[in-house]
């Protein structure tokens, strides 16, 4: 796992409005948001930074977002994460988060960076379509 000082983000300024660095809290585990890009802040329904998730509703444990984090604490790897959108825009249907794993000492996750993508329905009928023609493809054999 990375450590916090290998990360650069000057690599991926244009990144950052979707952005989130969320700590990790042990006994009993829990997450506090201490960087959250601009671009999740105008889709929430209210800001969520430094506020732990155990007590935040749509965030608490049970929750996708809590499971999704949970599992990369619990596996240390990165993951990518379909989760329901439950914000004030109607227009979205769900959140893409691809999240990485970052500990100070190579074993332990201290916390975890996320890219947040919203999909909108327009977006959902494309990714069906998408899905659909590269299903099409893969049946396609020449010559029989």
């Amino acid at each position: 796992m990375p450590r916090w000082s290998d990360i650069d983000p000057a690599q991926f300024k244009p990144l950052l409005p979707s952005a989130i660095v969320t700590h990790v809290l042990r006994d009993p585990l829990d997450f506090v948001e201490m960087i959250t890009g601009e671009n999740i802040l105008e889709r929430s329904n209210s800001n969520s930074m430094r506020r732990n998730w155990r007590n935040f509703p749509g965030r608490e444990p049970g929750s996708k977002i809590w499971e999704a984090f949970e599992k990369i604490v619990v596996t240390k790897t990165a993951n990518f994460s379909e989760i329901p959108y439950v914000g004030p825009h109607k227009e979205f249907l769900k959140v893409h988060t691809v999240s990485c794993p970052i500990s100070n000492d190579g074993e332990t996750v201290n916390k975890i960076l996320s890219f947040v993508d919203y999909v909108s329905q327009t977006d959902e009928d494309l990714e069906k379509e998408v899905a659909s023609n590269s299903t099409n493809s893969l049946n396609y054999r020449p010559g029989l």
